[in-house]
């Protein structure tokens, strides 16, 4: 027999029963939305966004791939010891996945991003962040 009290289930999991119970209650999931051909406002799906085309994922990389290592040479610089950042992978993500991943514990900052318009936002791991500061401090 399985042990329910540590069975976690997905969000896809999670998402399915609750279509389940709103079919069962008669309530619809999502109202219909009707997009009229020369509106300017667009539906946007945030649940399942659009996919980036290779293309600009491959460009996306080389940016990200040179940003990454700009800030290892900055953080090595202002740390007085070697620091390696490297690019993973890049992926698409809603934010509840993103949040869903994150630990309960984690640093978070938004950043502008000149010359560009707008923010980003920096996630990093509190062990890694408390370390960086403990260095920073001599320590």
């Amino acid at each position: 027999m399985e042990n329910t009290e540590n069975a976690i289930l997905s969000s896809d999991e999670v998402e399915s029963l609750l279509e389940s119970f709103h079919e069962s209650q008669g309530i619809t999931a999502q109202p219909d939305i009707i997009e009229e051909a020369d509106s300017k406002i667009k539906y946007y799906d945030f649940k399942r966004p659009n996919t980036i085309s290779r293309e600009k994922k491959r460009m996306l990389y080389k940016v990200f791939e040179t940003t990454a290592y700009q800030i290892s040479r900055e953080i090595s610089n202002f740390l007085r010891g070697t620091a390696k950042i490297s690019l993973n992978s890049i992926d698409e993500l809603s934010f509840e996945i993103f949040k869903n991943t994150c630990p309960e514990l984690m640093f978070i900052n938004t950043i502008r991003l000149k010359p560009l318009k707008g923010f980003g936002c920096i996630a990093m791991d509190m062990g890694l962040c408390l370390s960086i500061v403990e260095k920073a401090f001599g320590g």
